[in-house]
């Protein structure tokens, strides 16, 4: 029994490695994971759209995560959420991605794929025959409870929700479900992944799939979808009820959340004229993240009293400090990015003020970005913090005053701490101004649509 557990294994580890083009590795390397067989059982009833239908009494102590929530309530996607399209790559061929086949109507968004020709340079790229759609958050996210309801298309076309990054040293993705709904022997597989392309350690690209089957053809109703992922753990759900889980031994980097439909030859088969045009509709995409685990808290308390313990007696630096943390929990709770990394950028934002008085006798921003990020770097790597967030930290801190970095002022983080920092600063430096000069001054000066919403609330009559 235990070699025919065993040759099945390698039989699915064989087939998705022809079908990814995946390098497949001894499963002691494998993460540790469960996957349901079976009827689905007892399913939750839905008490309140506030919180995850798997956890309707919030044991998890969820918060709603706005940056990727969305009812899809208006007649076109929200600029500020998403891109009706995915900025890095245009599709797995022969299909290729057009915004056109991204529409939000009936409360609902939808990504249809079509027997279309497509525009002429896509042609010499390899693409052919087929139009799809995708959709990417603006921001990125590392853990969370991500759930949507969606029917997906009824054609040999993929319905896809999966979160995934790439930067030249990592690239790891989360599949929430691939679906293949009209295709043959796939339409009730509720297709679930990890993968690891490549990190630090890690340069060959490996996945773990699981699949479970389902009652009825997923593409003939709406179902709820959910992903709960966590620093250990990684769980799917389907229409409430855990269906797999995965140790989280990779999965730690900020990933943008995925919508979209593929054509994928080698696995669901290429679609029927007679099925398309076909459509993947989503009903909702609503995200929570926990409150502040015990760790970051714990960690946030101690960069705190190091904060303190550099301002001294200086109370109204450790004043201006605060204000600015809690303006920056505000805005990375509404446009996202890493809590950690915001709160205590938020938190250092200014620790090189007092050296750089005594060594340069001003506080000038050029000063403060100088002596900032060598103090920061001290005390963050006393407190164990890990490499990649202190250098976050350190190069929001660098940029704080200048902006001058274009790579770090990009980021989500540096963006809420900046606009963090001047909500503090701005009546200060421009109360005297008219208010036609001040909206042009917040228009200028202020980087998220949320910033500006708060600047325009609270210094414009």
């Amino acid at each position: 029994m235990y070699r025919l557990q065993i040759a099945a294994m390698m039989a699915v580890l064989l087939f998705f490695s022809t079908a990814w083009n995946v390098v497949c590795h001894a499963a002691e390397r494998r993460p540790r994971g469960w996957a349901r067989e079976g009827a689905l059982g007892w399913a939750p009833e839905r008490v309140s759209d506030s919180l995850p239908l798997s956890d309707q009494g919030n044991a998890g102590d969820w918060l709603r995560y706005e940056p990727m929530s969305d009812e899809f309530a208006g007649a076109v996607l929200d600029p500020d959420k998403w891109w009706p399209r995915n900025p890095r790559w245009l599709g797995r061929q022969p299909a290729c991605f057009l915004p056109d086949n991204v529409t939000v109507s009936g409360g609902k968004l939808h990504l249809t794929m079509r027997k279309q020709e497509v525009p002429e340079t896509l042609k010499k790229k390899g693409y052919h025959t087929y139009t799809s759609a995708a959709v990417q958050s603006k921001s990125t996210v590392k853990y969370g409870y991500f759930e949507i309801k969606a029917r997906p298309m009824k054609s040999h076309g993929s319905s896809s929700f999966w979160f995934y990054w790439n930067t030249p040293d990592r690239w790891t993705e989360v599949d929430v479900f691939e679906i293949g709904g009209g295709a043959p022997g796939f339409e009730r597989k509720y297709n679930m992944n990890v993968h690891v392309f490549r990190t630090p350690t890690e340069k060959e690209h490996w996945s773990m799939h699981a699949a479970w089957e389902a009652a009825a053809d997923l593409a003939d109703d709406f179902h709820v979808y959910g992903l709960e992922w966590g620093k250990d753990k990684i769980k799917w759900y389907f229409d409430g009820v855990l269906v797999r889980w995965v140790e989280n031994t990779h999965w730690h980097q900020a990933l943008t959340l995925n919508f979209d439909s593929e054509t994928m030859p080698k696995w669901f088969g290429l679609p029927r004229d007679e099925d398309l045009p076909s459509t993947y509709s989503i009903e909702y995409a609503r995200a929570w993240k926990r409150r502040d685990a015990p760790e970051l808290a714990a960690l946030l308390d101690r960069v705190v009293e190091r904060m303190e313990s550099v301002f001294g007696e200086n109370a109204g630096l450790i004043d201006h400090t605060m204000k600015v943390y809690g303006y920056a929990q505000e805005i990375q709770l509404r446009k996202g990015g890493d809590p950690c990394i915001v709160k205590v950028a938020a938190l250092l934002h200014d620790i090189g003020i007092p050296k750089a008085k005594e060594k340069h006798g001003s506080s000038a921003g050029r000063y403060q970005e100088m002596e900032g990020p060598p103090i920061a770097r001290k005390i963050l790597t006393d407190l164990e913090v890990e490499a990649a967030a202190i250098d976050h930290i350190c190069r929001i801190i660098a940029n704080h005053h200048s902006a001058a970095d274009p790579d770090t002022v990009a980021t989500v983080e540096f963006k809420a701490v900046w606009d963090a920092d001047w909500m503090v600063n701005f009546p200060r430096r421009y109360r005297d101004k008219s208010d036609a000069e001040r909206q042009r001054l917040v228009d200028e000066i202020f980087m998220t649509a949320y910033g500006k919403r708060l600047a325009r609330d609270r210094f414009l009559k």
